[in-house]
């Protein structure tokens, strides 16, 4: 499998999973633990991380890594709008 596709296999479930309310807000998502249950690079997980802070589901927080953002009522109104017009 390219690691454009091992990207996008760990992105997909970790914005699943993150919409799906498995994570809570906040949490550290460890990129080692998440590379070993995904079988795949650190690289791939940091790139699938690094979408999610574009989609505003996770934040880059500097000298600790990556956190689940937390979710305001406005947010969640304004991702299910999101998700209703796709």
């Amino acid at each position: 499998m390219a690691a454009a596709s091992r990207t996008a296999q760990v992105y997909e479930s970790l914005k699943e999973e993150l919409l799906n309310g498995r994570h809570a807000p906040r949490s550290k998502l460890a990129i080692d633990a998440l590379a070993m249950r995904f079988s795949v690079s650190v690289g791939a997980v940091r790139e699938a991380l690094s979408r999610l802070t574009s989609d505003r589901l996770v934040e880059a927080v500097p000298q600790r890594g990556f956190v689940v953002a937390a979710v305001s009522r406005a947010d969640l109104i304004d991702l299910t709008g999101g998700r209703i017009g796709i």
